[in-house]
């Protein structure tokens, strides 16, 4: 590996690829991360991947909780719904079966998210409030933004069918500091 690739502070080593997959601004390291694909393990290979915004190809190398995740996130993006609730359906399953609670939480709310664009109140009330039991059982510092986030979206889906009153319940739950 040239020695002009490497960042300040890192030399070759085993978890090389991995830093530079990972680092905050891994997306200006394309160009020079697909020279190295050829040395990449699989699972850093998926990584590559998704920031490549290759998605299928992602889930297809490895359906794990989190890939899953970000591939149904990206198609709620692209407004494609009905894809993202089949890969976000998975992930959810994935992550249960990986027994990663934070991929489930994250899942439940992604599920709620895009059955909220679809205006189907009912299936993202029973997501919300699936992501909001677990949130409450585990009961840490970090479930915390999770809770004000989802009083947030609901809230915020409230006052847009103008429910004023139970969306500013919602909101006044929030920890958030948003604009609203």
């Amino acid at each position: 590996m040239a020695a002009g690739f490497l960042p300040r502070g890192l030399s070759p080593g085993p978890y090389l690829l991995d830093a530079l997959l990972l680092e905050k601004n891994s997306q200006k390291n394309l160009p020079k991360l697909r020279e190295l694909v050829h040395c990449m393990q699989p699972r850093q290979y998926t990584i590559f991947l998704l920031l490549e915004g290759r998605y299928e190809e992602a889930v297809q190398c490895d359906p794990c909780g989190f890939v899953l995740l970000q591939a149904g996130s990206n198609q709620c993006t692209k407004g494609e719904y009905a894809a993202a609730l089949r890969l976000l359906e998975r992930a959810w399953q994935q992550s249960a079966e990986e027994a990663n609670l934070r991929l489930m939480i994250l899942a439940k709310t992604m599920l709620g998210n895009t059955y909220s664009e679809l205006q189907d109140w009912q299936q993202m009330d029973r997501c919300y409030q699936a992501a909001l039991r677990m949130l409450e059982e585990v009961n840490q510092p970090w479930t915390e933004e999770y809770i004000s986030s989802i009083h947030y979206n609901v809230g915020a889906t409230l006052l847009e069918r103008q429910q004023y009153a139970q969306g500013w319940q919602q909101l006044s739950q929030c920890t958030r500091q948003d604009g609203l």
